[in-house]
């Protein structure tokens, strides 16, 4: 931006000098050749929006690639879940199974070792307890059935337990495919969380190109406006009359004391330094501004830090400046007398302030202006 500011600066103050046919020419051409840059920065600048936008299409089908994946990994992860809670069920019933399976063993075996121990006795007990050998058989075969049903219980209880062996095994398979499902799909979601950061990646690039080129061709219609303007102000001074030049040189735009003189000093804004352009002429707030000579304003208006500003083009290569004013009284492409108000003392801009500051320069380059009043 300082080098922008300068540059216009140097422009305006150095218009006059330049007003001829080969400068007009010049600068003609350069204004051809900006805009063949523009043209071709925004033919760049088009095809790096579209490069953008299709970088921008694909980011987002990823991230639908990606949602779906991970719905797909959170239904496994469901489903896995449901057949770990499912295998911890027939696990629990299988041990639950096994006790039976025990209990009803062990009341077998009790019955066995009951009949080996008593033996034939029992026999003979039964038969002494009996009305008739009628009766003796039915408590024999009482005790034979009890024995069977016994025998049958222990073959229901372990077909209940190879049931639920077979479904564990069934449930066990299936939490394994579930696991294999699972470590499957997140490699698939890691691999198309790392496309997207690598496309993340480009796009970042294709933005930090875009906005470059944006700001070039921000830069080379900025530098074209700056050169339209000259260029109409190099043909403004060329069919302008010369105006006649004062015989008694300058005079002094206010009535008041130098506060600073030009030169290197200690600049009271932004502190070391600095070289100070021009003298400042301390007065109030109001003062009127007077022309220090005829000329032609090319500049009324803000200009940094300079504030309101007026300046004329004296011809010759010669122009003054006049800094920090209120208001101002004239135009650009206005002409001017010497000692015409043309702005009033302020202290907008970098200025501590009400006081003017004048400047007169040559092709641009500031001198003392002591030198000329």
């Amino acid at each position: 931006m300082r080098r922008v500011f300068t540059l216009g600066l140097l422009v305006l103050l150095t218009a006059g000098a330049l007003a001829r046919p080969d400068e007009i020419d010049s600068t003609r051409q350069k204004i051809h050749s900006v805009h063949e840059k523009i043209h071709g920065a925004r033919e760049d600048l088009q095809v790096a929006n579209e490069r953008e936008k299709q970088m921008s299409r694909k980011l987002a089908a990823t991230q639908i690639k990606l949602d779906g994946a991970r719905d797909v990994l959170r239904d496994i992860k469901d489903r896995l879940a449901r057949a770990e809670e499912r295998l911890d069920k027939i696990r629990h019933k299988i041990k639950i199974t096994r006790v039976h399976l025990r209990r009803s063993q062990l009341a077998l075996e009790r019955r066995l070792r009951q009949l080996y121990i008593e033996g034939d006795v029992s026999y003979l007990a039964v038969m002494l307890q009996s009305e008739d050998f009628t009766d003796f058989l039915n408590q024999s075969e009482f005790v034979e059935r009890i024995l069977e049903t016994d025998h049958q219980l222990i073959t229901e209880v372990r077909a209940r337990k190879a049931e639920l062996d077979v479904q564990k095994a069934a449930a066990r398979k299936t939490v394994e495919e579930m696991k294999s499902l699972r470590a499957q799909q997140e490699v698939e979601v890691a691999a198309i969380l790392k496309l997207k950061k690598e496309q993340n990646a480009v796009f970042a690039e294709y933005q930090a190109h875009r906005r470059k080129l944006a700001s070039q061709v921000s830069e080379l219609e900025h530098s074209s406006r700056e050169l339209e303007a000259k260029l109409q102000r190099l043909m403004d001074l060329r069919d302008m009359p010369n105006l006649p030049r004062s015989a008694g040189g300058y005079i002094w735009p206010v009535n008041g004391p130098i506060t600073s003189g030009f030169g290197y000093r200690y600049h009271p804004v932004t502190g070391g330094t600095r070289f100070h352009s021009g003298l400042d002429l301390g007065v109030g707030w109001g003062t009127p501004i007077h022309a220090a000579d005829n000329g032609v304003v090319a500049h009324a208006g803000w200009l940094g830090g300079y504030g309101y500003c007026v300046i004329i083009n004296h011809g010759g290569g010669y122009a003054t400046l006049y800094g920090h004013c209120s208001s101002l009284n004239v135009s650009v492409g206005q002409a001017v007398s010497q000692g015409q108000i043309i702005a009033r003392v302020g202290s907008t801009g970098m200025s501590t302030g009400p006081h003017l500051h004048f400047e007169v320069r040559q092709n641009g380059v500031p001198v003392n202006p002591l030198g000329r009043l």
